[in-house]
Parts: C-alpha cells; sequence; structure tokens
C-alpha cells in the first residue's frame, strides 16, 4: 500500500512543478506584454 502512496506523491510533486513552471511562463508573457511596447507580430 506504501507503493501506491509513493507514486501518488511523486505524481502529485510533479504536477505543482508543471504548474509553477506554467505559472512562471504566463508570468513572463504578461511582463513582456506589459513592458514592451513594441508590437512582435
Amino acid at each position: 500500500m506504501h507503493v501506491i502512496e509513493d507514486k501518488y506523491a511523486e505524481k502529485a510533486t510533479q504536477c505543482w512543478v508543471a504548474a509553477g513552471m506554467y505559472l512562471v511562463t504566463l508570468i513572463i508573457v504578461f511582463w513582456q506584454n506589459k513592458f514592451n511596447s513594441t508590437t512582435i507580430f
């Protein structure tokens, strides 16, 4: 039973890491859009 809990905890950690990276990416994009007046597209 402990093996299942360990695997679940590992997947949960990976999920939080992925969510954190996604959040950082959104912040960077927002930052660039806010402080770059030149349009890229």
